[in-house]
This record gives structure tokens, C-alpha cells and sequence, in this order.
């Protein structure tokens, strides 16, 4: 006899429970997912967050007035582009996706947002774990993982779902558990 599982019911229970809590799975022991940093994915990897690059600040002559160091704008980058932080002797540039003035202001300012925390914290590795049993510390052994990385640092709970749900749904095709 072979029992359906309902992939769908059964990621809203991964997200319903939260990072790291287990839930049980219909082929034997527990499931739970985590998110940890995404050391390998930036800005730059997205069309949709539009680009970064850092410049070096050149000396101005000393017939200019003004600030004695001035930032050059990268090749590239547009006056839309605007710098995002500085340390002194280096800028870090961001230019807008293309279609920027195309955008609403709030989808703008959801941009904004995203492009604030990736560049204070970076992307996430979603982690979506089968434990069997538990260690002689109490926590669960991993037997099996999957991972999805650019995971947006302000990803709400149905995103988090979609990710999750596909995830389930590429294991169970390819016949694992």
C-alpha cells in the first residue's frame, strides 16, 4: 500500500513551524529547514536589484575647490547611480535596475529595502534537512539535504513557502526522501 503525501500541506507545516523546529515526515523521521548566510551570491548576480561596484577616490588638483578627494563614478553607471557607503578612501557605488523610473515608488522603496539588508547582511542559503534520530547531544542527525541559495533577507513567509514547496517537490520527483 503506498500513501500519498500532500507536499504542499506538508511545506505550510515547515514554514508554520519555523527555522530549525521539526516536523515529521511521512517517510520516516523529521524535516526542518534554516536559513544561513549565502557567502557566494551578491547584488551583482540579479538584474533586478540593479548593479554595485566599489571606486577608489582620485585627488583633485589644487586649483579645484571643494572636497580635496573626489569620487569617480564606475563605467558604467549612469547618473541615476548614487553611492551607498563610504570608507574614507573607497566608495561603494549602486546603480538602479534599468527600468527603474519605470517603478512604482513603493516598489521602489521595497528595492531599497532589499538592496539595504543584501548589502548590511547578504543573501541566505535555504537549508531543507531529513533527520533520523538524535546525536548524544540531543540534536538531530542530518541524513539528506537539499539547498536553495539568493534567498532575500527580507523574504516573508509565503515566499519562504514557495521555496520550500518546490524544493519538496524536485525530492520527491527525483525519488528521494
Amino acid at each position: 500500500m503506498t500513501t500519498t503525501v500532500n507536499l504542499t500541506d506538508l511545506a505550510k507545516a515547515l514554514i508554520d513551524a519555523g527555522q530549525h523546529k521539526l516536523v515529521p515526515a511521512p517517510w520516516g523521521g523529521h524535516l526542518r529547514y534554516r536559513l544561513e548566510p549565502d557567502y557566494n551570491v551578491s547584488l551583482n548576480d540579479f538584474d533586478c536589484y540593479g548593479k554595485t561596484q566599489w571606486s577608489r577616490r582620485q585627488d583633485r588638483d589644487i586649483w579645484t575647490n571643494g572636497d580635496p578627494r573626489v569620487s569617480i563614478r564606475p563605467d558604467g553607471f549612469d547618473g541615476a547611480a548614487r553611492i551607498w557607503s563610504s570608507d574614507g578612501m573607497h566608495d561603494l557605488w549602486w546603480q538602479p535596475p534599468t527600468d527603474w523610473h519605470t517603478l512604482t515608488a513603493d516598489v521602489q522603496k521595497k528595492i531599497l529595502a532589499v538592496v539595504d539588508e543584501v548589502l548590511r547582511y547578504g543573501f541566505y542559503v535555504l537549508y531543507l534537512e531529513h533527520c533520523v534520530g538524535m546525536d548524544a547531544f540531543k540534536q538531530p542527525i542530518v541524513v539528506n539535504y537539499m539547498t536553495s541559495g539568493g534567498v532575500e533577507p527580507l523574504a516573508d513567509d509565503a515566499y519562504l513557502l514557495s521555496v520550500v514547496e518546490d524544493m519538496l517537490h524536485e525530492n520527491h520527483q527525483e525519488g528521494g526522501n
